[in-house]
């Protein structure tokens, strides 16, 4: 909860290539202090280290991490989450075995665990690996029929540490060496993505109000005159 005092600490582990890196970016940008692939024995060091009300911390773990045993590290989060200090969760990104091998096929990456085999010898070896640590989850996540922006909405949705996002609006501005065109196409352009933008952000706010001067004939100066307000209920 966002009123809890302890320090919220979160081991996100599952298959490679079902998506712990897209999750533990959207950790980040939601406020997370996210540490990737560390290695188990450094584990306490990390948690324990010194200074005043430490933010929630969430640490990548999976078969490319060094020492990485399930079970001897099932134990250290057990003994975690006895402490009155700490808040510990695991989350596991799972995946359909030929999902993760159509991925697999079209980036051409290696598995980490078939240098020498094929990835399904690898994703099989893996889910064999991993299995005590996904019965043991206390958060599962299947991204077989997620796309990127599903799983980042699904993480935003689970573990945002509340009080919203702000609507955030970048409009870049560049010039041409020999004039512009006629027709300001890039003007019409961006105006088209301002609305865009807005069609979204209907989704979270309940107010939105759009006033732009139709008095300028240049479609880039009435983007200058564009007043958005959004307000929450």
């Amino acid at each position: 909860a966002q009123d809890d005092p302890r320090q919220r600490v979160m081991v996100v582990t599952g298959m490679s290539g079902a998506g712990k890196t897209t999750a533990l970016q959207v950790l980040e940008d939601l406020g997370w202090e996210t540490v990737d692939n560390f290695p188990t024995r450094l584990l306490p060091g990390l948690i324990d280290q010194p200074g005043d009300a430490p933010g929630p911390l969430a640490v990548g773990m999976d078969s490319r991490t060094r020492g990485f045993v399930p079970e001897s590290l099932i134990e250290y989060l057990k003994t975690l989450q006895q402490r009155d200090d700490l808040l510990v969760t695991v989350l596991f990104i799972d995946c359909a075995t030929g999902e993760l091998e159509r991925r697999y096929n079209e980036t051409r990456r290696r598995h980490p665990l078939a240098q020498h085999n094929t990835a399904q010898d690898g994703i099989k070896a893996e889910r064999e690996l991993l299995e005590p640590l996904r019965r043991w989850a206390e958060a599962l996540i299947d991204t077989t029929k997620y796309s990127a922006h599903d799983l980042q909405e699904a993480i935003r949705g689970r573990f945002g540490l509340g009080g919203g996002d702000p609507m955030m609006v970048t409009v870049s501005s560049f010039g041409f060496a020999h004039g512009g065109p006629v027709a300001s196409v890039a003007g019409a352009q961006l105006l088209h993505l301002l609305g865009v933008i807005l069609v979204r952000q209907t989704q979270r706010s309940s107010t939105i109000l759009v006033l732009i001067r139709r008095s300028s004939r240049d479609p880039v100066d009435r983007c200058g005159d564009c007043l958005l307000y959004t307000s929450d209920a």
